[in-house]
């Protein structure tokens, strides 16, 4: 091979390179220590601190927001999920019906496959009776942190900032039981605060009054399970509810199928349920006259009307029969 003027000059250039000698231990454990204390720093100067007061053993430790938000990170569906083991690999794979349906979850949420629909499905699945996947249906599900894993991928795709998915009411509603089983119930009164305070947003106010009028009335026939307190919890989460949001002018619309909700639990299914308290009864009936509108009357042709009007509901009878 002939030399060139080209490679004449890349020889000049690369004899003065001097290859900087390799750090020590020490060095590389100095530099990392200065490169994780920038990022901290450069994140508490955006997202600022907050103190965290803690009692344990007499002591007070502080947590910055670079320190929640590396949580998040590591939270989040993308990162968290992990593929099996090469032991488990070999070994033959769990026929379809034993499979644990948030594990298919995971698998496309890790992959950015996941979809409303898709889901949907995995909630309906691990909420079926104990047949198939799980021995211990009820307390594996809550367990597993079900609506914890939604509410982080919900979080993670920015479907949580926009709360576009409240349209799917299938997703909404296979969702709820598993809020309410973990205790989440804070993220669905999130999720109507922002509907019902929030008038700054895109959403009309008829849209934000239907969205969250949904939400209350999913969260309150979750809540009338016998596992989460009966009716007595689905009445007091009503009058939660009208606490919370009593100065809103959406306040009879956020109201209206909770109420409905209740009033169809308490009387044509109240064989299938333990009746409420006389107290929350009685609660449950004046905010029909506080807040909600009477039935338009009908004419006596008509047969029926929309909603019978509450004042026509006979007192609640604390009797053997257990029914109004």
């Amino acid at each position: 091979m002939f030399s060139t003027r080209s490679v004449q000059s890349l020889r000049k250039l690369f004899a003065d390179y001097i290859e900087p000698p390799t750090l020590t231990r020490q060095q590389s454990h100095k530099l990392l220590n200065g490169l994780k204390a920038s990022f901290r720093n450069e994140l508490d100067r955006e997202y600022g601190r907050e103190t965290d007061n803690i009692v344990g053993g007499g002591s007070e430790s502080r947590s910055s927001a670079a320190s929640q938000h590396l949580r998040s990170i590591l939270a989040n569906p993308l990162f968290s999920y992990s593929k099996p083991s090469a032991a488990r690999a070999t070994t033959s794979p769990l026929p379809e019906s034993q499979r644990d349906p948030m594990e298919v979850f995971d698998h496309a949420v890790a992959r950015g496959m996941m979809t409303f629909k898709a889901a949907t499905g995995c909630l309906v699945a691990k909420n079926r009776p104990p047949l198939t996947w799980s021995p211990c249906h009820m307390v594996d599900s809550a367990s597993t942190e079900t609506a914890a894993r939604v509410v982080r991928w919900l979080r993670s795709s920015g479907a949580d900032k926009s709360l576009h998915f409240l349209r799917y009411r299938s997703f909404v509603r296979s969702l709820m039981p598993f809020l309410v089983a973990e205790r989440l119930d804070a993220v669905v009164w999130d999720w109507i605060a922002r509907l019902i305070d929030d008038d700054k947003t895109k959403w009309p106010a008829a849209r934000r009054a239907e969205w969250s009028s949904f939400l209350l009335a999913e969260l309150v026939t979750a809540k009338s399970k016998p596992r989460h307190g009966d009716l007595d919890a689905a009445i007091a989460t009503m009058l939660e509810a009208e606490n919370r949001f009593q100065a809103s002018p959406l306040l009879p619309q956020l109201l209206m199928l909770a109420w409905r909700s209740i009033a169809w639990l308490s009387t044509v299914e109240a064989d299938t349920s333990t009746p409420p308290s006389e107290k929350l009864f009685d609660a449950h009936l004046a905010t029909a006259d506080a807040h909600l509108p009477p039935a338009p009357s009908k004419p006596p042709t008509s047969g029926y009307t929309t909603r019978p009007d509450p004042a026509s509901i006979p007192p609640y009878s604390s009797s053997a029969t257990g029914r109004v």
